[in-house]
């Protein structure tokens, strides 16, 4: 990825941590150069901006609502993210500390099922893209869209 340049814009430049844990590493490549580098950057700016913002308002594990508010895919398969892993817990940076787990929705190829989510494995997974267009959703929703 191209990192952090002279012109790269600050306030992006200090959003490359927290997508780190959280956007495939192909994927954020991708995105980061179309933001810094396009005819198109401040669309792409504004994307990963507003993926920034849902983020860190996602509530820890065990404060959920059972909205999806994460959506990441792969040919025959769909995780929807409810919470994340609250990490060690420290108020200072929980969104930056390390996160191996979420809770959400899976689904591979038909059976939709709640459980954990680990995040490293299924961000080291090929295929798999987080949805930069996903409006947040409920787990019921969901269920019934699955079972059409």
């Amino acid at each position: 990825m191209n990192e952090p340049t002279a012109t790269t814009p600050r306030h992006l430049e200090q959003l490359l941590p927290l997508l780190r844990r959280y956007v495939p590493a192909t994927q954020l490549r991708f995105l980061w150069s179309l933001a810094t580098d396009s005819e198109e950057a401040e669309a792409f700016a504004n994307q990963l901006r507003e993926l920034a913002t849902t983020i860190d308002a996602m509530p820890l594990t065990y404060q959920g609502d059972r909205i999806a508010r994460l959506h990441y895919f792969a040919p025959s398969a769909d995780w929807w993210i409810t919470e994340l892993d609250a990490g060690d817990g420290t108020a200072s940076h929980p969104r930056l500390e390390p996160q191996h787990q979420a809770f959400g929705l899976s689904r591979l190829f038909d059976d939709p099922e709640l459980g954990y989510i680990s995040l490293p494995e299924l961000l080291r997974t090929p295929g798999v893209e987080i949805d930069l267009y996903w409006s947040p959703k409920s787990v019921e929703d969901l269920r019934a869209r699955c079972a059409r």
